[in-house]
């Protein structure tokens, strides 16, 4: 088993297809992105875990081909479901003290703590942040470019 100081989580809402063998197909650039992380952080960090939505077999289908699988066993990447990415805000609000055990115990597995600002109604990577802050986690908070020119254009 991994120690936690060798272990960095990424909570983030990008959606991921859980495949049956243990892998995961997530946006190839965002999965670019992510071996790169991993890549820089240096022989200190041996795994990456990414706690996200995840992604219905219809967004499966019409994206599948533009998904990237990430195996846990080769990339040191695995990915942990946060909750069904099509969930309503109100199923989302009344699931959060069950997201907020599995956010625990996924903090609890890692040194580091990665996420960034949350919508306001699916508070989740606030609540991961907040939570490696209670657990003793180093926490860093990133606003990913595409959320900083979303917030210019509008």
């Amino acid at each position: 088993m991994t120690s936690p100081a060798a272990r960095y989580l990424v909570v983030v809402p990008v959606p991921f297809w859980p495949l049956p063998d243990g892998r995961a197909a997530l946006e190839s650039a965002f999965a670019e992105h992510l071996v790169q992380l991993l890549a820089s952080l240096g022989p200190q960090v041996q795994t990456l875990e990414v706690v996200a939505p995840v992604m219905d077999a219809a967004s499966y289908a019409r994206s599948q081909s533009t998904l990237r699988v990430i195996d846990p066993m080769v990339d040191r990447i695995s990915c942990t479901g946060a909750y069904p990415a099509q969930t309503g805000t109100l199923q989302h609000l009344l699931g959060l003290p069950r997201l907020a055990a599995r956010l625990w115990r996924a903090v609890g597995r890692a040194g580091f703590v990665h996420a960034g600002p949350s919508h306001l109604w699916r508070p989740f990577e606030n609540l991961a942040l907040a939570i490696g802050w209670l657990r003793r986690r180093t926490t860093i908070y990133i606003t990913d470019i595409d959320h900083r020119e979303s917030a210019r254009m509008n």
